[in-house]
C-alpha cells in the first residue's frame, strides 16, 4: 500500500494521474458538445421547415439570417469538437 502511494507521489505517478484526469474531462466536455450539437440541429431542422420551407416569404429575409447563423453555430461546435481531440505525443496514436 505503501508503495502505491509512493508511486502516486512520484514524478511519473503524478503525470500519469494528471494524464488520466485530463482524459476523463476532455471525454465529458465532448460529450456535452455532442449534447450541444444535437439540440442546435434538432433546433435548425424545426427552423428550416417552419420559417423557409412553410412560410410563404421573400426568401432573403432576418429567417434566413437566422439560418445561417444556425448553421454556422453547428460548423463552430463540430470545428471545436474536432479540434479538442488529443494530439499524439508518443508513435502510440488512438
Amino acid at each position: 500500500m505503501f508503495e502505491r502511494i509512493k508511486y502516486a507521489l512520484s514524478d511519473d505517478g503524478f503525470k500519469r494521474g494528471i494524464s488520466g484526469f485530463e482524459t476523463l474531462v476532455a471525454k465529458l466536455l465532448a460529450m456535452g458538445m455532442i449534447a450541444v450539437i444535437l439540440v442546435a440541429m434538432f433546433d435548425l431542422s424545426l427552423l428550416l421547415i417552419q420559417d423557409v420551407l412553410l412560410a410563404p416569404r421573400l426568401f432573403f429575409n432576418t429567417a434566413l439570417l437566422e439560418v445561417f447563423g444556425f448553421f454556422l453555430t453547428v460548423l463552430i461546435a463540430l470545428e471545436l469538437l474536432q479540434n479538442s481531440r488529443p494530439t499524439c505525443v508518443s508513435t502510440m496514436c488512438n
